[in-house]
């Protein structure tokens, strides 16, 4: 069997998230020893990464289980630097960690084909899967809940306004053929769209370049319980997120920062059935009783 190959992007800001999500995706997994977790970080946050990543092991070892293999690679700049207007764009989102999921061609990743992951994400089913029943080039999650009712940000109307009748995509979640990702044209159409119609909005930008560029067709869409959304609101149904294969936590307060309301920590019992829960965690997660009991036990492990 080859090598599981994951990556994910992040800075100290979503260090908090990224803990979750390695710590509940190795304990989903059937075969940790068969998971490479490839983390891209600054440079400069080299020491707080490997402190992050022993507090990862840790949290695994306290289980019995054996941790997966983890790469770090150091981040490089962006090779498109964005000119977009602040205006109904998130500032925080205009870095290179967001932006590097379109890069991953240009990193020492040893699979050819590599599921990249949003850090704000609870895994709580096998990722494996993905491998194993994807066929073609790019595999994503399928998005009914992206349509142009759900945006606010009258600059990137125009741009979902032109998906009218399209399978909407996540980007949180993506199998990718890095090779052939490269030769595709699909980043030179993701950076035009981004400083076009989609406004700063990569997720759109990489639908209007999947869409423009006619590779519908190389695209396989997953079932969307592997990208459900709204998991740090509590406004998601609780039948909803215990039928999640991976909850995200967007929308609201994620469970990694400090001071959340409490509409906010709805779902973390499902947290603390998945994810970190040795003492070193709370370096992170300051603001979650990661071990507290919790009667409600739906854990899939």
């Amino acid at each position: 069997m080859l090598p599981l190959d994951v990556v994910y992007a992040s800075d100290r800001g979503g260090f908090g998230g990224l803990l979750i999500s390695m710590v509940s995706l190795t304990r989903a997994l059937q075969r940790p020893s068969s998971c490479i977790l490839n983390v891209i970080a600054p440079a400069a946050e080299r020491n707080e990464s490997r402190k992050l990543i022993a507090c990862y092991r840790a949290n695994i070892q306290s289980s019995s289980m054996k941790p997966a293999t983890v790469r770090v690679h150091a981040l490089k700049s962006i090779p498109f630097q964005p000119h977009i207007k602040p205006v109904g764009t998130r500032r925080d989102m205009l870095s290179a960690s967001t932006f590097v999921r379109m890069y991953l061609h240009h990193y020492a990743i040893g699979g050819e084909r590599v599921l990249y992951l949003d850090v704000d994400t609870l895994i709580r089913a096998d990722v494996s899967h993905f491998f194993a029943v994807a066929r073609k080039p790019f595999a994503a999650t399928s998005c009914p809940a992206c349509t142009p009712a759900s945006e606010h940000r009258e600059m990137s109307l125009r741009g979902w306004k032109s998906l009218h009748g399209a399978h909407i995509f996540s980007n949180a979640v993506m199998l990718i053929n890095l090779s052939w990702w490269a030769a595709s044209g699909i980043v030179d159409a993701w950076e035009h769209a981004l400083e076009g119609p989609a406004a700063g909005m990569d997720m759109l930008a990489l639908n209007l370049a999947v869409w423009e560029q006619g590779l519908t067709s190389e695209l396989e869409l997953l079932d969307p319980r592997w990208d459900m959304g709204c998991a740090a609101t509590g406004e998601l149904p609780v039948r909803a997120a215990e039928s999640a294969f991976l909850l995200h936590y967007t929308c609201g307060h994620k469970p990694y920062w400090a001071g959340r309301p409490v509409r906010s920590k709805v779902q973390d019992y499902l947290l603390r059935q998945c994810g970190p829960q040795h003492q070193c965690s709370a370096t992170w997660i300051p603001d979650v009783d990661l071990l507290a009991a919790d009667p409600k036990s739906t854990s899939r492990h």
